[in-house]
């Protein structure tokens, strides 16, 4: 389990579960010794819960992206702006095929965690990655390609 989550720092409950073969209760009780021994850190949304290797290899702002780059919309709203910085709503909406609800759903939690910022233009937002977020998209070089694997982004 440990090897699994340095392997692939962000993965939640379901995937180690998955990967291992480690039936769920049994992956609780161990995921528990492991924060108790301080072997791994974790980072919980109101979604899911993410484990990292807690060796301060992981501050939290990189956790932060690491668990976006692990969601295809989120992933490809972050290349986009990287690409492009200051994209408008209407920009990504019509770029990546996302409603408008949903870019302002993405934006406002990468916004919230210290990912993006967000520059008022007018009548409308414009977006760029937070200075500290470009070399960790770089570190991890991920690709941009909709049906990209994330677990091929370290």
């Amino acid at each position: 389990i440990y090897h699994y989550i340095q392997e692939s720092p962000g993965a939640d409950f379901t995937e180690i579960s998955r990967e291992t073969g480690v039936h769920e209760n049994t992956l609780r009780y161990h995921l528990t010794v492991l924060k108790l021994m301080n072997k791994v850190s974790v980072l919980e949304t109101s979604r899911n819960t993410r484990y990292y290797e807690n060796s301060e290899k992981y501050p939290p702002i990189e956790q932060k992206v690491i668990k976006y780059l692990r969601t295809d919309p989120t992933r490809r709203l972050l290349l986009m702006v990287k690409e492009k910085p200051g994209l408008s709503r209407h920009e990504l909406e019509t770029a990546l095929h996302i409603s408008g609800a949903g870019i302002n759903w993405h934006m406002h939690r990468l916004s919230g965690d210290g990912i993006l910022e967000v520059r008022k233009d007018g009548r409308n937002a414009r977006y760029e990655l937070n200075p500290d977020v470009l070399p960790l998209l770089e570190k991890y070089q991920v690709d941009a390609d909709p049906g990209a694997d994330p677990q091929n982004y370290q």
